[in-house]
């Protein structure tokens, strides 16, 4: 990533990387939400793959801003500081 350019432009795409464990559980529970929501728990449903692209893509921002957001103030994510205190037995917050 020499470029800074691109550097800038995927910064926020990075900061969604560094709270992984986060995110993919936040995701899982947005999901599980979402299909709830809609009733699709049990059959028949219809969900057209454009459907799953769009609550996909709009998960995908809502993770680059929160994710943005949370960094500015903390090393780590929630989860990840959880992670690392079960792991090493100290608190490492920042």
């Amino acid at each position: 990533m020499e470029n800074k350019a691109i550097r800038t432009l995927l910064k926020p795409v990075a900061r969604v990387g560094q709270m992984a464990l986060t995110n993919y559980v936040s995701q899982s529970m947005i999901g599980l939400f979402i299909i709830s929501l809609m009733g699709m728990e049990s059959p028949p449903y219809m969900i057209s793959p454009v459907h799953v692209v769009v609550v996909a893509c709009l998960v995908f921002i809502f993770h680059l801003i929160v994710s943005s957001i949370w960094l500015k103030f903390f090393k780590r994510g929630p989860l990840e500081i959880l992670w690392r205190f079960m792991t090493y037995g100290k608190q490492t917050i920042k």
